[in-house]
């Protein structure tokens, strides 16, 4: 990541490539360039684009699941808008819709009951949103289902 980060990143964009968010196996930037499809291309050797469509002149299965190469987890599918609120709390807006995450609740819970929105109107009103989601729990060797009262979204 480091040689991508100062070989790739910050010789080709400078500071037109701003690091949004790292997680333990991944890199999101916000580029501004012409054509970032285009400026790939120059990379291939580091890129992993076999999961884009077949008819993208950058799909290429030769560096399929290969170590160290990076993935567009989009596939090629373009970002129309990133909240970040704190660590694993982010939320995308893509053409392939929302993929959101909120650490510490089900992601069966985020997927049904929070939106894009909801991270937005947090990061804008710093407004904390609550979810009660029911859970199985044990007590005394006893299954019960609870329902848990907990802050969902909240920023740093």
């Amino acid at each position: 990541m480091h040689n991508f980060l100062y070989n790739v990143m910050k010789k080709e964009y400078r500071d037109k490539a701003e690091l949004l968010f790292t997680d333990t196996d991944s890199l999101t930037y916000e580029v501004e360039t012409e054509d970032i499809y285009e400026d790939m291309s120059r990379h291939m050797d580091i890129y992993d684009t076999s999961d884009y469509p077949r008819d993208h002149f950058l799909f290429s299965e030769s560096n399929k699941k290969k170590i160290g190469c990076f993935k567009d987890e989009l596939h090629s599918k373009p970002i129309f808008e990133f909240i970040g609120l704190r660590p694993k709390m982010y939320s995308i807006k893509s053409e392939r819709g929302e993929m959101k995450t909120a650490k510490g609740m089900a992601q069966s819970v985020v997927e049904r009951n929070i939106r894009h929105e909801d991270y937005r109107r947090c990061r804008d009103e710093l407004k904390s949103t609550r979810e009660i989601p029911h859970r199985i729990q044990s007590e005394n060797h006893k299954l019960k289902t609870v329902k848990v009262n907990k802050i969902a979204l909240w920023c740093i």
